[in-house]
């Protein structure tokens, strides 16, 4: 496990770290959509900025979104902010963004966490 979860009230900021895996996110999603917090999320912060390996293809971006497009049906309200200077992983979160952007929930791409959770609180 090389993340954690802090809960603000209701939304969740996700810290990553390391080595990130596809494990990683299917931790993650469980324990966040396992949550009761999870119904009333109004936003939820991805910080990849001390993630020192990216050990994901855009194959498993798509599984990660296509499991997060069926958690919309729950909480149809959510915006999900990443956080990231890294050029890899920068067009694997675009490859998120593009396979979300059929569902009510608003993505977007960060270099800093600050301004990240800025747009959220809007």
């Amino acid at each position: 496990m090389s993340f954690e979860i802090e809960w603000r009230d209701n939304d969740a900021h996700v810290r990553f770290y390391g080595e990130l895996t596809f494990n990683d996110f299917r931790e993650v999603n469980g324990m966040i959509y396992g949550n009761s917090k999870f119904d009333h999320m109004n936003y939820q912060i991805a910080d990849f900025t001390d993630v020192s390996c990216v050990n994901l293809t855009e194959g498993e971006i798509f599984v990660i979104s296509s499991l997060e497009e069926h958690a919309t049906r729950w909480n149809r309200r959510v915006k999900v902010a990443h956080v990231t200077k890294d050029g890899f992983l920068q067009t694997l979160v675009r490859a998120y963004e593009k396979k979300m952007q059929n569902t009510n929930w608003i993505c977007r791409m960060f270099e800093d966490v600050e301004d990240a959770k800025k747009w959220c609180v809007k």
